[in-house]
């Protein structure tokens, strides 16, 4: 096997060995180009799915294949897939003389208008010389003019002790001070382990395949690794991500000095020379992967695969993973329930996860036996709390088995600190600690933690954020959200465009498995309707499920019938205020400073019924609708009055 394609194969994740589809044509890239069996069989050896003689037998199946060649182009494509950079995985430069050496090497780490620092004065202690001083500040721009028309290296950065070498730091700084906080960009870290002969550890540093931008032989005991991290102005990741690849590295028998940590680190200077010996630039590779992408093809490859023998052997009827319904709501799966703000969604989500904790159906919603349920709510403190939940208590009658269940079972959690990032990190401890089968999150818009109209900031929390949490944790996700502002001359004409009504992105309904929307009846405001939007088939309810609000003292859910359907002819519910003669009033959109509203709260009075503004909101929606057509607003004027006083005049 020629070293050409002992590199490419040298360079394949270990995942590709494990995947029937990329090892067979990996053994049959390199039958095409002339490799042997033993090559193949070698390679596949990483790989935990590995028998001996396999490969033999593919081997001599591949001369009578009679399909589409695979070539080496495909073993190449992989390589490349994988993070393989062509011919190799450093650029080689030819034999260059110290300044260009050290040019090479600034241009691979720094930019145009970089400020670098490099230092060569020095101490020496023990017989050992350690940098000393805030070193020598030049710009990226000035050093390459000035290398390009020397060949030695000291007319450019200055006497320095032969005996001793001369420095330099591996990202940029301010050129005011040479701190970690004085770094403007933490680009780049630097790794060595001088416990290794250098022999080992420049052969371990191309192994392991590290985001080397440049290695350098120091002159000493160590290769310096000049490694891509990426952490731009943030010191905080930047020692994230150093311990990161120091964990990595270890794991793979490389004894990294963990005192090289800090983004403000001293490395040798290439071209520069220490007791007679170059510290020699050895590679340059500025086309390095970011440590995003090469972390994660560090990554083990997880895929969950289904096989046709899968779904040949599938029961149809198995149920291991269902929670609610006829798979309405399963493990790993997610529920969003879009209502209307200030009708009663955290009473609805506290009742649910009473209901489901005891086992019980609710809204002909069956959780078919007890489950973990955690509660996790942001809009209501404590008191808040305890008025509604006991309300309901009260209302279900639990008794004492019930009881029993909900202390075991039911798990309520207030946290209005967190969003985003932070949030996820609490809620995966909350579910390693209390492993639930269901989880409520209520709501929405307090914890996404960024704006909820984007595509990618909604992805990004449900699906890279979120899902792993679900999987991790195998429970079924319910989260409670706000509906948007009713769409201007874009009725809703069926269940599928219900699903979108929810406030942001359209992702939120994509992501969701199941979705259901309640919304106020058109035909009675003390009315709710709850349809089941999206996969509701599997919901077990048939239509609508109508709901209101329990009678006078008690919180608590409850079905009801549906409205009679109100039609134009029909007098309006409120008839008795008579505010289809109401006088001319002027307009504010502060709804509790609105005359209209002061206006019906006294007509109200008059005739002994409640008045608080939640029951003169339901008066002005009730005689606003279409069908009543109580009220009209006079948008020139910008005034209210009834339609039986159009031309004004006292009622």
């Amino acid at each position: 096997m020629n070293d050409a394609i002992k590199a490419l194969l040298s360079s394949l994740q270990p995942h590709r060995a494990d995947n029937y589809d990329t090892w067979i044509k990996v053994g049959m890239a390199l039958h095409s180009a002339g490799a042997s069996c033993a090559d193949w069989d070698n390679w596949s050896k990483q790989s935990s799915k590995y028998e001996s003689g396999v490969c033999e037998r593919k081997w001599k199946s591949f001369t009578n294949f009679s399909g589409t060649p695979v070539t080496i182009a495909t073993l190449a494509q992989f390589a490349k897939e994988d993070g393989y950079v062509a011919k190799n995985i450093f650029k080689k430069p030819v034999e260059k003389t110290p300044s260009q050496e050290f040019s090479a090497y600034l241009k691979a780490l720094f930019k145009s208008a970089d400020t670098i620092n490099f230092v060569t004065e020095c101490f020496e202690r023990n017989g050992k010389f350690s940098p000393v001083g805030n070193g020598i500040n030049k710009s990226f721009d000035n050093l390459i003019e000035a290398l390009s028309g020397s060949n030695d290296i000291s007319t450019v950065i200055g006497k320095y002790k032969a005996n001793a070498g001369a420095w330099i730091r591996l990202n940029p700084i301010t050129g005011i001070g040479n701190k970690d906080a004085d770094v403007v960009d933490c680009r780049h870290c630097l790794i060595e382990a001088d416990t290794l002969p250098k022999a080992e550890q420049l052969r371990k540093l191309k192994e392991l395949k590290i985001p080397c931008v440049a290695l350098v032989d120091s002159g000493g005991k160590s290769i310096h690794a000049i490694v891509r991290i990426n952490a731009g102005k943030d010191a905080n990741l930047f020692r994230e991500r150093v311990a990161e690849l120091h964990r990595y590295l270890e794991l793979r028998g490389f004894p990294v000095d963990k005192a090289c940590k800090n983004p403000s680190r001293l490395s040798r200077l290439p071209g520069a020379y220490r007791n007679g010996v170059r510290q020699k630039l050895i590679e340059v590779n500025p086309d390095a992967l970011s440590w995003d992408k090469w972390l994660i093809l560090q990554e083990d490859l997880k895929l969950d695969v289904i096989t046709i023998d899968d779904i040949i052997n599938a029961d149809p009827n198995d149920t291991y993973d269902n929670l609610i319904g006829k798979r309405f709501l399963c493990r790993d799966g997610s529920w969003l329930i879009i209502a209307q703000s200030g009708i009663g969604k955290s009473v609805f989500a506290m009742q649910v996860a009473m209901h489901f904790a005891i086992g019980k159906s609710i809204f002909e919603l069956n959780p078919h036996k007890p489950q973990r349920v955690v509660l996790i709510q942001a809009e209501n403190n404590r008191l808040d709390l305890m008025e509604p939940s006991k309300s309901i208590l009260d209302v279900m009658d639990v008794s004492p088995e019930e009881l029993g269940l909900l202390r075991e079972n039911l798990f309520i959690i207030s946290e209005n600190k967190s969003s985003g990032t932070l949030f996820i990190k609490i809620l995966e401890k909350i579910c390693a600690r209390y492993v639930p089968d269901i989880v409520i999150i209520d709501p929405l818009l307090s914890y996404i933690g960024d704006d909820i109209s984007l595509q990618s900031v909604c992805s990004s929390f449900l699906r890279n954020q979120l899902n792993p949490i679900i999987n991790k944790y195998n429970f079924g996700l319910i989260i409670m959200h706000h509906t948007g502002k009713p769409p201007k001359d874009k009725p809703v004409k069926n269940v599928a465009d219900l699903a979108y009504l929810g406030i942001g992105s359209s992702e939120l309904t994509n992501w969701a498995r199941a979705v259901s929307v309640m919304v106020q009846n058109s035909d009675d405001n003390d009315v709710y309707e709850l349809t089941h939007a999206k996969r509701g088939r599997r919901s077990g309810v048939e239509g609508r499920t109508f709901l209101t609000h329990a009678e006078e003292g008690k919180i608590y859910w409850r079905a009801t019938t549906q409205p009679e359907k109100q039609d134009a002819e029909r007098e309006s519910k409120y008839a008795f205020l008579k505010l289809e003669y109401m006088p001319e009033l002027s307009h504010d959109s502060d709804y509790a400073r609105s005359r209209v509203f002061e206006y019906i709260g006294r007509k109200l009075r008059e005739h002994g019924k409640p008045s608080s503004f939640s029951e003169i909101k339901k008066v002005f929606d009730a005689t606003r609708r279409r069908e009543a057509n109580v009220l009209i607003y006079d948008k020139e004027k910008r005034v209210w009055r009834g339609v039986l006083n159009q031309k004004g005049g006292a009622a």
